[in-house]
């Protein structure tokens, strides 16, 4: 297992370059395998107490904290109907808590693909193209 600073230097080196999907998914591989060994987090738990359940225990860990990053995410905006402010447009801060948000949640987006065992970048693209195809037919059918 490396050390904190080795898997920061790992990450600090990763050159982004063309394909920056799969670079971000081998980056959070890194974090995921040093997460999954981590005693006091419960995932380790998961796997030794029932390794049958533990991919749905893990993805449903996994979407909590996706919801609760995209509730951090809207209490930085100006979000309640009722409050003169509602969808006035976000100052600097604002912007930078929402973006950081957002990268949160991809962590967690992250790490749903690669409990489920989706490790590359073109089964991810192609699995957003179908779906974008999906979405939309629904909005020419009026969705």
């Amino acid at each position: 297992m490396r050390g904190s600073n080795d898997l920061k230097e790992v990450i600090v080196a990763e050159d982004m370059g063309k394909d920056v999907l799969q670079k971000l998914l081998n980056i959070q591989t890194v974090l995921q395998v040093r997460l999954l060994s981590d005693p006091d987090l419960g995932w380790q738990r998961y796997i030794l107490e029932d390794p049958d359940s533990a991919v749905t225990k893990i993805l449903i860990d996994n979407a909590d904290m996706l919801m609760m990053e995209a509730a951090e995410a809207k209490d930085w905006m100006p979000w309640k109907k009722h409050k003169r402010d509602y969808g006035r447009a976000l100052t600097e801060e604002e912007r930078e808590k929402v973006l950081e948000e957002f990268v949160d949640a991809l962590h967690f987006v992250l790490n749903g693909f690669l409990t489920l065992g989706v490790t590359t970048s073109e089964e991810v693209g192609q699995r957003f193209l179908a779906k974008n195809k999906v979405n939309h037919a629904r909005q020419d059918d009026g969705y």
